[in-house]
């Protein structure tokens, strides 16, 4: 559990000193608002899951969706 809160750590500080470099160099950086996060997600995640489900079966997909919740409540916890 820690080295994987270390990873997470230090990927957070590799994408924010990667974004602020970039910045730097003149780069427009924008983030999506919650809303339109959701949006993208409502309007990208079927056709994705339709697309995964044909290559490699629903099994894995599942797997994945099952992965991500213990993820997201394990980052709860923390």
């Amino acid at each position: 559990m820690t080295s994987a809160l270390v990873g997470r750590g230090i990927q957070t500080l590799n994408s924010a000193t990667g974004i602020s470099e970039l910045q730097a160099k003149g780069m427009q950086v924008y983030a999506p608002n919650k809303a339109e996060a959701a949006e993208f997600k409502a309007a990208t995640q079927g056709p994705v899951i339709d697309y995964v489900e044909k290559q490699i079966g629903r099994v894995w997909i599942d797997k994945l969706f099952k992965a991500i919740k213990e993820a997201e409540a394990d980052l709860a916890k923390d």
